[in-house]
């Protein structure tokens, strides 16, 4: 009895020893009490309503059980103004709005800068143009452990990243450009599209008599040669049937000219599996890896394209993670849309890339460095939904103008795809922080679009913008359903060519000018001091008011409007951008973020009150035992126990 009872007291002092550290324990903060791990999980995009759907309809089995045993809404989430990404992902960081973080747009002006051509004068994905503290930094200050995985806006690239734990960057370093390689014209690519980093070859066959231990082929073997970025490969084309016809069905990449240097050998359809290679880069060489895709293979060879990946290497800090990493994985397969916005591939492809990310990313790296480095906080996100539903939503649902009958079934199966690799994500992350409470989040809702507006055509027309930066009155920077419309001040503006006295005068000018686009068109038109104090719905009002980053006319499209790829020399026009964010929220469902909250801390069932994208990082914070983030604006939520 001595002896059981000496070892259960040394189990009980190594268990108090070992709590803080380890993430499926109680841990006790240096801010308060003991805790549980924290999850917060956001998928961008992710939609309230189709959620529910697609659980009702049997699927997403973790999103199942947080709707049933936690604590949600019945619409979900208000997200902050203007709902687009840069913004969302900051309020959700720091529990601040737009007006104080300083990220009033995904692109913004700085008033106290010239006007630039490129619209990044303000970057809302650089974290150090963000001006409130994050929740990272105030669980750290508090001795508490946190992991940043896949988080927009918070990279290590962009320097010495805040966390003193692990960070992983949800885009990877690109080594070189990406592209296609076909015998033949393909249809539909679009030049406009093509640069050096986004490529259309096109390549001749030959004999193939130079090539060493090849696989035997029952036609003539032909090969070509190609390049990604400066690496060569060499594809070697054969007949493996032994039927008596021309039936070319296997194509070999290889390093070399023999088959002993082979890195892939694919079929039509087939994607690779990850092939390691390495890049003369600006610090020396760079160690990453690519996939190629055989998206068509004709049997007598009249049609043959191969898809290539760049070449890419995660983005990870320490740097000895970043290593291990590379070690240890697959390479990454980026969240990468222009080849298919290009034709050079088709939807299934760019599902396809998406699902790879999902499976390795998400499912497998994440929940490795969880459990290698045990933190108290987890901060873990993904962009697959967005992605998709900015090229699908409108096109996949019928009843819109753009629906497309023959595809549609299949590009809604690719959405609802996503959110189950979302889900899949989710429980994977939950099994590698067990006894966790966490939060499944989006930072803002979706709506279809199919059309673009040209917000500078607007000032043209009205007389203010000349295309000339230095003698134009006003300027337009937008991104997604939101543009802000700044005017070059004399005194406040360098260069600054409308004098203070005109200023009023020039801004109703830029009102009236969108207003007179119709509802239709136009949703609000807003001056920078209403800003402040936006109607959101459920009795909420959101600030985008910042002194030097907020337009003098902040403008929101009607769906299905938007501002993105608007078209050239003319107010309108169809658009590529077949979903859309950046509309101000008004009660639609579809403007919803995702709001589910669960686990051991947590009350299940509705939350009482409206809960809006400022009320996380303080409900995270309570739940870690800590103070918030200093500028935090939203409430602790009523859920915990």
């Amino acid at each position: 009895m001595k002896r059981v009872l000496a070892v259960m007291v040394a189990a009980a002092l190594l268990a108090l020893v070992v709590a803080p550290a380890m993430c499926g324990g109680v841990a006790a903060g240096s801010g308060g009490g003991p805790h549980h791990p924290v999850l917060v999980f956001v998928s961008d995009g992710m939609r309230q309503d189709l959620a529910r759907q697609f659980v009702d309809e049997g699927g997403l089995p973790h999103l199942r059980q947080a709707f049933l045993q936690g604590a949600t809404t019945p619409n979900g989430m208000t997200p902050a103004v203007p709902p687009n990404s840069a913004v969302g992902w900051s309020t959700l960081l720091t529990g601040a709005g737009a007006g104080t973080t300083g990220i009033t747009n995904n692109v913004y002006h700085v008033t106290s800068e010239d006007f630039a051509w490129w619209e990044m004068t303000g970057d809302g994905f650089d974290p150090s143009n963000r001006q409130a503290q994050d929740i990272v930094s105030a669980a750290e200050a508090a001795g508490l452990g946190v992991a940043v995985l896949g988080w927009v806006g918070y990279a290590p690239y962009w320097g010495d990243p805040a966390a003193a734990g692990p960070v992983l960057d949800y885009y990877p370093d690109w080594l070189t450009g990406r592209g296609i390689v076909a015998n033949y014209d393909v249809p539909g690519v679009d030049p406009m599209y093509l640069s050096s980093w986004l490529t259309n070859t096109r390549v001749s066959l030959e004999p193939a008599g130079d090539w060493t231990a090849a696989p035997s082929s029952f036609s003539p073997a032909t090969s070509f040669d190609f390049t990604v970025g400066p690496l060569p490969y060499y594809a070697y084309v054969y007949d493996s049937s032994d039927d008596g016809a021309v039936n070319y069905d296997h194509v070999l990449i290889a390093t070399g000219r023999s088959g002993k240097a082979a890195v892939a050998e694919l079929e039509a359809g087939q994607w690779s599996s990850g092939v390691a290679a390495t890049v003369e880069g600006w610090m020396g060489p760079e160690t990453g890896g690519l996939y190629f895709k055989l998206l068509d293979l004709d049997p007598d060879l009249s049609r043959l394209r191969v898809y290539f990946t760049p070449v890419v290497r995660p983005r990870a800090w320490p740097a000895e993670l970043e290593s291990d990493l590379v070690a240890r994985f697959d390479p990454f397969v980026p969240d990468d849309y222009w080849p298919y916005l290009a034709g050079l591939v088709d939807a299934r492809t760019l599902y396809e890339q998406v699902e790879r990310w999902y499976e390795l990313v998400g499912q497998r790296v994440m929940p490795y460095i969880v459990e290698k480095y045990r933190p108290d906080l987890v901060l873990a996100g993904s962009v697959g939904i967005d992605s998709l539903q900015h090229r699908f939503l409108a096109q996949a649902t019928p009843g819109t103008p753009v629906w497309d009958a023959d595809r549609g079934p299949e590009l809604w199966g690719f959405i609802s795809g996503a959110y189950g690799l979302a889900d899949g994500m989710l429980g994977a992350l939950e099994k590698s922080l067990p006894g966790c409470d966490a939060f499944i989040l989006s930072d803002h809702g979706f709506s279809s679009t199919w059309r673009a507006l040209g917000a500078d055509q607007v000032l043209q027309d009205a007389g203010l913008y000349t295309g000339d930066l230095a003698t134009s009155q006003a300027r337009a920077y937008v991104s997604g359903g939101t543009a802000q419309i700044y005017i070059s001040l004399a005194g406040r503006n360098p260069g600054g060519v409308v004098p203070a006295e005109d200023y009023e005068a020039v801004r109703q000018r830029i009102v009236d000018a969108f207003l007179a686009l119709g509802p239709e068109r136009v949703e609000r038109v807003l001056v920078r001091e209403e800003a402040a104090a936006i109607d959101v719905g459920d009795g909420l009002t959101a600030s985008m008011y910042h002194p030097e980053r907020t337009g003098d006319v902040i403008v929101f499209a009607a769906p299905p409007y938007q501002f993105d790829a608007a078209p050239w020399g003319a107010i309108e026009g169809p658009a590529p951008i077949y979903g859309q964010h950046g509309f101000v929220p008004n009660g639609s469902p579809d403007r919803y973020a995702t709001f589910v909250a669960f686990g051991p801390s947590i009350r299940k069932g509705l939350v009482a009150g409206a809960v809006t994208a400022a009320d996380i990082a303080p409900t995270v914070a309570a739940l870690l035992g800590i103070e918030p983030p200093a500028q935090s604006e939203g409430r602790v939520l009523g859920i915990l126990k």
